[in-house]
């Protein structure tokens, strides 16, 4: 191959055919290589079931910007784009079908045969799809924002946990006051034990002495009173 190019683009998926078309648009040459024999890669549409066509990659268009369709001239090519209700279909192994359509309540409708809890979440989770679709659809050109259709889930789980750990923080703080005041009440409590121990001691201290005291009193007493034998007898009347 003798053949010089500008770009070789390697898988000719819907991706890299648009980038190989907007080179082609700016001038340059472009060479686009595919190991199969159709070109496409997600978006492709095969005949699967003779006389039947399938979209064998993905089920549904995605986002396709108006920008994109209007440079490199798709309608021109042959591209017609065709809304389908339901939107998507899932057989199910008994034969029946889950269907969810392009209304949120019809869909709702058909997934409370199936699960009650996601039929009264899906028009909540359908709205906010919606949100998160007009985010994406909004720059028209340029470089696409950084986005993460998960950063609010994010936030709220870092806002319960910052709660959580401030209520842990509270109960321990809690909890260790409680622990202060309980050992200062046992500290004041072993004090006042301790004093009244000591009270008690000096009191019965000064009992023992006093009665020492006595003791030595009454025996000084009776060794003064004590009659002596060689003293003589009282007179008789």
């Amino acid at each position: 191959m003798g053949e010089a190019y500008d770009a070789v683009i390697v898988g000719a998926g819907h991706n890299g055919l648009v980038v190989a078309g907007y080179l082609a648009r700016a001038g340059r040459r472009v060479l686009v290589l595919e190991r199969r024999d159709v070109v496409g890669g997600a978006a492709v549409t095969e005949e699967l079931v003779p006389g039947f066509r399938f979209d064998s990659g993905a089920h549904r268009l995605g986002w396709l910007p108006d920008r994109i369709v209007s440079d490199l001239d798709l309608g021109r090519h042959g591209l017609r784009l065709l809304p389908s209700n339901p939107a998507l279909v899932a057989l199910q192994p008994g034969g029946e079908a889950l269907a969810l359509w392009r209304s949120p309540a019809r869909t709702s409708a058909a997934l409370r045969r199936f699960s009650p809890g996601a039929a009264e979440r899906w028009s909540s989770f359908a709205g906010w799809l919606g949100r998160l679709a007009r985010v994406l659809r909004r720059p028209e050109g340029g470089v696409m924002p950084w986005f993460d259709p998960f950063d609010e889930v994010r936030r709220r789980q870092d806002a319960e946990r910052r709660e959580w750990y401030d209520r842990m923080e509270a109960r321990d703080a809690e909890e260790c006051g409680q622990r202060d005041r309980l050992h200062r009440a046992a500290r004041e409590e072993q004090v006042r034990q301790e004093q009244d121990e000591y009270e008690s001691c000096q009191l019965a201290n000064y009992n023992r002495a006093q009665i020492e005291a006595y003791n030595a009193d009454m025996e000084q007493w009776a060794r003064e009173n004590q009659p002596h034998d060689d003293a003589p007898p009282p007179d008789p009347e």
